[in-house]
Parts: structure tokens; C-alpha cells; sequence
């Protein structure tokens, strides 16, 4: 038998294509709709309330992990996510191009809410619960690297097509054929290295076949230690930055009038889909790297401070403005520096969500369906704050609009209260 692939050759790939179909729904639709004249209110709630896939993904997760295999969902999920994408792309001339647009975000949407618990199932039964700690770090990397594709890569590749080519649709449309012709080649790739040996289907219940998996699954949920404060600490933890991720694209591109800053799709996906991405990937390297030395425990209280402090940035860019004035082009690098360190501190963060959810599911039996409930209800606490957010900011103006978001932050500390964490999960055993 030929030996199975080392987890180093698929890892990386299968979460860059993880990232791509979801930052292109939530938020290079942002900058796709703004661009081509889609109203503030209008742009944060459908693309909020795209998140709901992700919210309701774990109604179909028993599905995925007890019929077919995870790989067979994997591969799947990926050509029917390049032929949405595709598809979105040739309706962009077109007059109805918003409602087709929607509709086919709403199936790339399924897709790949389908595809992340078929891969984040894959991922916890082909390693231990230390190589899961330790890869973390690698697959966040790859994550963020996918992101930089997807809000980097894309948008500005969109900006340099303006130059020559004038109309925004054509733009997009080019665009999105790259993308879809990109994600292609990733499923033929997974099609030929994703390992089969850990492919089988699990039984629908280990003590009791006769059980309807879908309830079985759903009950042992509630049932799993300390559930109820983890709920309460994965809605609320991200409050602030659910409303930040809508509004803050918006910021950007806004006119100087309107309380923007006036950048260009180049500028953004430099500044927002480069500088930053590259940040918060800097930041989830080193939260996860610390916790694997230190135990998640101990670094739990300054990643929560590094998560929320940093928007007090935006308040300050709101103020002061520095794309338009005196400032010249130094305004742009101010810019990106904030955004910059932001992302920084929102990345060392995010890793203690992301860690704590491995953590409460880690003696599950049912570990894919669980943690895809857990998912589920991360994704509810991103699209409710998240689809009105766009009025929030109508109705406040940009500047106290993040003065909002600050205050907002306040739940983010108050739901650590509510959860336990083991002193030595993340630390290498001996």
C-alpha cells in the first residue's frame, strides 16, 4: 500500500481553499457591491445574512459525517464552489446581475459551510490532539494566506483591470473566471492527495445503530461539559468585530465627504487584503505557537485584550481622516498601519476562539457534528450584529459609529467569565 500523504502536504492547501469561497462571500461581496452602487444598509444585510449556511450548518453536519466520506464532501463542495463563483462572473454584465448575484452567493454560501465541516472533521481525525495544537498554527497560516488571495489578491487585481478597462463589471467578470478556474485546480489536486486511509464513514452511533444520527448528535450537545457558558463566550466574544468586519470596507471606499477615506479597490486590496491579512496571520502564528508552549490558559486574558483594544484605532481614522488634507500620501501608509495593527491584535485574539472550540469538543464522540454546531452558532454571532450594522452606521455617522464598536467590546471581556479552560490544553504531554 502506498504510504499515506504526510498531513504537511494537504493541510496548507485544504484551508487556503477553506478560506476563499467564505472571505469571498463575506467580504469581497462587500467591495463588489459598493464598487457598482449598492447602498450601505442594502450591502451589510444581505451579506450578513449569507452567513446563514454557516449558522444552520450543523442541521445537515450529521449528514456529512455518517453518509460518504468527508474526502468524497471535500472534493465535491470544491468544483461546485468554482462553478457558483464562475457563474456569478457571467451574470455580471447582465441588467439582473444583483439578484443572480445574491441567489449564486447563496449556493456558495452552502457549499462552503458543507465543505468546512467535511474538512475541520477530516482535520481532527487525521491527527492527535497535540499535532491538532501544533497545526493550528500551519493551517491558520494557510487560512490567512487564502484570505490574502481572496480580499488581497482579487480586489486588487480588480483595481489594476479598471485601469485599462473602465467598466466594473467586465472587471469582475475577469475576475471571477480567475477564481474559478483556481479553484479548479485545487479540487483536482485534493481529488489526487488527500489520504484515503482515514475516508470510512463513522457508524451512526457506536452503542446504538438504530439512533437517528441528527438527534443524537443534537442531544449529546447540550449535554457536553460546560456548553452552556462556552455558547454565551462564542457569541458574544466577536460582538464588536461582527459589526466591524461589515462597516469597516465600507469606511474605506466611502467618500471623504460621506466620512470615508476614498481608497480605490488597489488600495484596499493592498492595505485590507494584504498589509492586514499578513498581520493577523503574524498574530495567529504566535497565539498559536504560545499556546501550545504555555497552555491555552495561560495567554487566554492578553489575547482578549489584543483582540479589542486595537478598534479604538478605527475611531481615530474616522476623526482625523488622513486620505484626504495635508496629509498626501502619507495618509494611505497611516492607513495601512492601522489597519495593520488592528489585525495584528485581532489575529493573537482570534486564537483563543478558535483553540477553545477544539478544546470543548476535544472527548466528543461526535466531534464533526459538534464542532460544526459550535461553528454554527460562531456564525450566528457574526450575521445578526453583522446585517444591521450598515443602519447602525446610517443612523451614528462613521466617527461614532466606532465609538459604538468600543463599547461593544465590553461583552467580548465579560463572556471569559463564563468558561473553563483545562490548565494543560495546547501543552505538549511528556
Amino acid at each position: 500500500m502506498r504510504p499515506s500523504p504526510s498531513p504537511w502536504s494537504w493541510i496548507s492547501s485544504l484551508y487556503f481553499t477553506q478560506a476563499v469561497p467564505l472571505l469571498f462571500v463575506s467580504t469581497v461581496a462587500i467591495i463588489l457591491f459598493k464598487g457598482r452602487g449598492i447602498s450601505n444598509t442594502e450591502i451589510t444585510f444581505w451579506t450578513g445574512f449569507l452567513y446563514l449556511p454557516w449558522v444552520v450548518k450543523g442541521l445537515w453536519s450529521p449528514i456529512v459525517e455518517h453518509y460518504k466520506t468527508r474526502r468524497h464532501w471535500i472534493i465535491a463542495m470544491e468544483y461546485l464552489i468554482a462553478i457558483a463563483i464562475g457563474t456569478i462572473g457571467l451574470f455580471m454584465p447582465m441588467p439582473y446581475w444583483f439578484i443572480a448575484t445574491v441567489i449564486l452567493l447563496w449556493l456558495t454560501a452552502l457549499a462552503s459551510a458543507t465543505h468546512d465541516i467535511a474538512a475541520d472533521g477530516y482535520y481532527m481525525d487525521a491527527l492527535n490532539d497535540h499535532q491538532q495544537v501544533f497545526f493550528s498554527g500551519i493551517r491558520n497560516t494557510f487560512y490567512r494566506i487564502g484570505n490574502i488571495a481572496t480580499q488581497g489578491g482579487m480586489i486588487y487585481l480588480v483595481g489594476r483591470i479598471l485601469e485599462t478597462q473602465p467598466d466594473k463589471a467586465i472587471a469582475w467578470q475577469y475576475t471571477l473566471w480567475i477564481t474559478a478556474a483556481l479553484f479548479i485546480g485545487l479540487a483536482t489536486y485534493h481529488f489526487f492527495i488527500l489520504p484515503r486511509q482515514i475516508e470510512t464513514p463513522i457508524p451512526l452511533n457506536p452503542s446504538n445503530d438504530t439512533q437517528i444520527p441528527f438527534i443524537e448528535a443534537f442531544r449529546s450537545f447540550f449535554k457536553i461539559e460546560g456548553i452552556w457558558g462556552g455558547l454565551c463566550f462564542i457569541l458574544m466574544y466577536r460582538f464588536a468585530e461582527s459589526q466591524l468586519e461589515k462597516v469597516g470596507p465600507l469606511f474605506l471606499m466611502d467618500a471623504v465627504e460621506a466620512g470615508g477615506l476614498a481608497l480605490s479597490e488597489s488600495d484596499i486590496g493592498i492595505i485590507k487584503g494584504t498589509i492586514g491579512v499578513i498581520c493577523l496571520l503574524i498574530g495567529g502564528i504566535a497565539g498559536s505557537f504560545l499556546a501550545a508552549r504555555n497552555g491555552l490558559k495561560y495567554w487566554l486574558w492578553p489575547m482578549v485584550f489584543a483582540m479589542n483594544i486595537p478598534n479604538i484605532i478605527y475611531v481615530l481614522l474616522a476623526y482625523f481622516q488622513p486620505t484626504c488634507g495635508d496629509f498626501g500620501i502619507a495618509g494611505t501608509f497611516i492607513v495601512g498601519l492601522g489597519v495593520g495593527i488592528e489585525q495584528l491584535g485581532y489575529g493573537f485574539g482570534f486564537s483563543a476562539f478558535m483553540l477553545y472550540m477544539l478544546c470543548l469538543v476535544e472527548k466528543s464522540p461526535y466531534r464533526t457534528a459538534h464542532y460544526a454546531i459550535l461553528t454554527g452558532f460562531m456564525a450566528l454571532g457574526m450575521m445578526l450584529p453583522g446585517m444591521f450594522s450598515g443602519h447602525i452606521q446610517v443612523f451614528l455617522g462613521y466617527p461614532f459609529f466606532f465609538v459604538w464598536i468600543v463599547i461593544c467590546t465590553i461583552p467580548s471581556f465579560l463572556s471569559v467569565f463564563l468558561i473553563r479552560i483545562p490548565e494543560q490544553f495546547g501543552v505538549k504531554k511528556s
